[in-house]
């Protein structure tokens, strides 16, 4: 495949963060393409989809909910009778075009939390019941923060109990450690930003990924099922997919930090790499 645009860091942009949930769309959507055509016979991938609904507490923190409401609840705050022709000559106005004046009838309502879907990948075998081989999921803000947090790392327990291979892909700065490997791992070095973690269901270990802002996303082997070979996923290949058809190069401003900033010494090399190729 031909892009027409690239990032300019080797590997993920710490840019993108801030535009994840349209980004986030693109690399999910990279990644099923890269299986098209390429899974063993009776495996197929699907995009599927977890509902939260995000609103804000009294004192302003974010809340999320993955329950969907049904209906919206709306009260009458109170009946004013509206001038018409049965009123118009108990309607006391100054003239005839205050006379046609309406008084306006408010309504009390529920707030209606924002509807977020974060989207992950299936493996299914469908000669199998439609059984879950292997689960992909790219992590959003929302895995890595109290109560999204602890409703990912239940969905982990639930794939890991039911013999589910699993890979996670996490290139969101900040938050709680999310994926399946052990905290100390991840972070090996004051400079990792960025983690990809394999677990396959039949071994009692996995293999960890823990990069920097200089590494390339790894080529990764994806466990399916025990008598498959495995397949290999290019992951910087979803991430400069993602880059390119979000036309990031023309959204983003490299003149400026990221959000969340980076870590000073990460912070100067990208400086210093920056202004090599003219964007600062």
């Amino acid at each position: 495949m031909t892009l027409e645009t690239k990032s300019p860091f080797p590997g993920c942009d710490p840019y993108l963060q801030r535009r994840w949930e349209s980004c986030h769309v693109d690399m999910i959507t990279a990644l099923r393409d890269q299986m098209r055509g390429r899974l063993p016979a009776g495996l197929r991938s699907r995009i599927e989809s977890r509902i939260y609904l995000e609103e804000t507490d009294p004192d302003g923190r974010v809340k999320r909910s993955n329950v969907k409401p049904d209906a919206i609840i709306l009260e009458h705050a109170g009946h004013r009778p509206r001038p018409g022709a049965e009123t118009a000559g108990s309607w006391s106005g100054a003239n005839d075009q205050e006379a046609d004046t309406l008084v306006a009838e408010p309504l009390n309502f529920e707030t209606i939390p924002v509807e977020m879907k974060e989207r992950y990948i299936d493996i299914v075998d469908v000669n199998d019941g439609g059984r879950i081989v292997t689960s992909i999921e790219v992590l959003s803000p929302a895995n890595k923060y109290s109560p999204g947090f602890e409703m990912f790392r239940k969905k982990q327990d639930t794939m890991r109990d039911g013999g589910v291979n699993l890979l996670e892909i996490d290139l969101i700065r900040g938050g709680a450690r999310a994926i399946s490997a052990p905290a100390q791992l991840q972070d090996a070095a004051p400079d990792i930003l960025f983690r990809v973690v394999l677990l396959p269901a039949w071994k009692s270990s996995g293999t960890l990924y823990a990069l920097t802002l200089r590494h390339r996303l790894p080529v990764v082997d994806l466990p399916l099922r025990k008598t498959d070979p495995p397949l290999s996923l290019d992951l910087q290949m979803m991430h400069d997919i993602a880059y390119d058809r979000g036309e990031f190069a023309i959204d983003v401003d490299y003149r400026k930090e990221p959000d969340p900033p980076l870590p000073a010494p990460d912070a100067a090399w990208a400086d210093a790499m920056l202004k090599r190729k003219g964007l600062r």
